[in-house]
C-alpha cells in the first residue's frame, strides 16, 4: 500500500513538472533560469466596466480577486462607461487607489469614459484613451421629474405629511421652491468641489505642464474650474490638456505593462470569473436604472447625459 502511494505521488510530481515545462516559453530570457521557471505574476488582468456605475460592489470584489491572484502582475481597467452614482464612483476610486499600492493599475478608455468613470480612472497609475474616445464631462448633475400639471389635468391631488420643511424635497408632484433649489444647488456644488479636488490631486502637475501658453497667469484652481465645466472631450483633446496620459487602446496599455514589468511578449489576459446569466444581468441593470431615476429621493450623479 505504501509503495503504491509513493508511486502515485512520484507520477503526480512528474506530470506536474511536465505540464509546467510544456507551458514555459524557454525562448524568453527570464524563463531560462530556475528562478524564471517558478516565476509567478506573468499575466495581465482586464477588468471591464461597461455601462453606468450604479453599484460598485461587483467591481470592487472582482478587482480584489484579480489583485490577489498570484499570477497577475498588473490590471487594466477597460472603460465603456458614462459615469454613475456619486458614492459608487467614489467607492470604486478609493478601491483602485488602495490596490494600486500592491500592483500597477492602469486605465484604457475604449469608447466612453466620462464623469464618474473618469473619476475612477483618476485613481489609476496611467490613463490611455483612443483618439476618438469620449471622456471628460467633469461635473455633477441632479435630475427631477415634475408631473404636477399632469395630475391636475386628471383631477388627482396629493397630501403630504412631513416632519420638516424639506423632507419631500424634489417631489415630482409639486413645483420646487426657490429655497429648495438653492439648497440642492449647495449640495451639488459641494460634490462638484470633491470632484475638482481629486482632479487637482491626481492630475494637477500634468495639467500645469500642458496648460496653453495664453493661460500662463491662471492658477491651478482657476484652470481646472475652466476645463471641468461638464464639457466632453475626445481622447485627442483630453491628451492635449493632460487629462489622459497616452493615446492608444487595450494592447497599447498592455504593451506598457509588459515593458514596465518585464512580462512575456505575448499578452496573457486574465479576466474575473463572472456568472453568465445574461437575462438576470439585464433585469438587474434595468431595475437599477429605474431605481436611480425614480422619484423616490434626490439622486446626485457623476453622469454624462450625452453618453447615456
Amino acid at each position: 500500500m505504501k509503495k503504491t502511494f509513493l508511486l502515485l505521488l512520484a507520477l503526480l510530481i512528474i506530470l506536474t513538472i511536465t505540464i509546467l515545462l510544456l507551458q514555459t516559453d524557454w525562448t524568453e530570457p527570464s524563463r531560462r533560469s530556475l528562478d524564471g521557471f517558478f516565476r509567478t505574476r506573468t499575466k495581465i488582468a482586464v477588468l471591464e466596466i461597461n455601462g453606468p456605475i450604479y453599484n460598485s460592489q461587483q467591481y470592487i470584489d472582482e478587482l480584489e480577486e484579480l489583485v490577489e491572484n498570484p499570477w497577475v502582475a498588473g490590471v487594466i481597467l477597460r472603460l465603456n462607461c458614462p459615469g454613475g452614482a456619486v458614492a459608487s464612483s467614489q467607492e470604486l476610486f478609493s478601491t483602485v487607489k488602495k490596490y494600486r499600492e500592491k500592483k500597477p493599475i492602469i486605465t484604457s478608455i475604449e469608447n466612453v469614459g466620462t464623469s464618474g468613470a473618469y473619476y475612477v480612472a483618476l485613481a489609476s497609475d496611467k490613463i490611455y484613451a483612443n483618439p476618438g474616445s469620449v471622456t471628460g464631462s467633469i461635473g455633477v448633475i441632479m435630475e427631477f421629474y415634475n408631473t404636477a400639471d399632469l395630475w391636475d389635468k386628471i383631477g388627482i391631488s396629493f397630501r403630504v405629511i412631513k416632519s420638516g420643511d424639506y423632507k419631500d424635497i424634489g417631489s415630482p408632484v409639486r413645483e420646487m421652491t426657490p429655497e429648495e433649489q438653492e439648497l440642492l444647488q449647495t449640495s451639488t456644488d459641494n460634490v462638484y468641489k470633491q470632484f475638482l479636488d481629486v482632479v487637482k490631486q491626481e492630475r494637477g502637475e500634468i495639467l500645469l505642464r500642458n496648460m496653453p501658453s495664453d493661460t500662463e497667469n491662471t492658477d491651478l484652481d482657476e484652470y481646472v474650474y475652466q476645463i471641468a465645466d461638464g464639457r466632453v472631450y475626445t481622447g485627442q483633446q483630453a491628451y492635449n490638456l493632460g487629462l489622459v496620459d497616452e493615446l492608444g487602446g487595450l494592447y497599447d496599455a498592455a504593451d506598457y505593462l509588459q515593458a514596465k514589468l518585464d512580462l512575456p511578449e505575448k499578452h496573457d489576459f486574465v479576466r474575473p470569473r463572472r456568472k453568465r446569466f445574461p437575462f438576470l444581468g439585464f433585469m438587474t441593470e434595468i431595475s437599477q436604472v429605474l431605481e436611480l431615476h425614480s422619484h423616490s429621493g434626490a439622486k446626485i450623479l457623476y453622469m454624462c447625459p450625452v453618453s447615456r
